[in-house]
């Protein structure tokens, strides 16, 4: 892409983690598969206030909880959703930008 950077860091006590930096804010991100043998996916990652608040207006709506709300040290607090049809997405709110 032009115009993107890229930072890569450790994020708590999971593997490296590279964002996609454009204007100072992170764009995206690349990481290795978490899971040996697991096909490559995308994952869709919603900005929002309060996760807990997210989570919990998302299961009211119907969502499948993955993985519960955590704190990813540096990087901020997150969850793992499907939607009522099982497609993956998450839910963040980070630390910064």
């Amino acid at each position: 892409m032009t115009g993107c950077s890229s930072e890569t860091a450790a994020a708590g006590d999971l593997q490296e983690y590279t964002q996609l930096v454009v204007d100072g804010k992170s764009v995206g991100g690349a990481m290795k598969q978490p899971v040996e043998g697991m096909p490559p996916f995308w994952m869709t990652y919603f900005n929002v206030a309060d996760v807990n608040e997210s989570v919990a207006k998302a299961v009211e709506l119907g969502a499948q909880v993955f993985a519960p709300a955590f704190d990813v040290p540096g990087v901020g607090r997150m969850a793992v959703l499907g939607d009522p049809a099982g497609a993956a997405f998450s839910v963040m709110a980070a630390e910064s930008n």
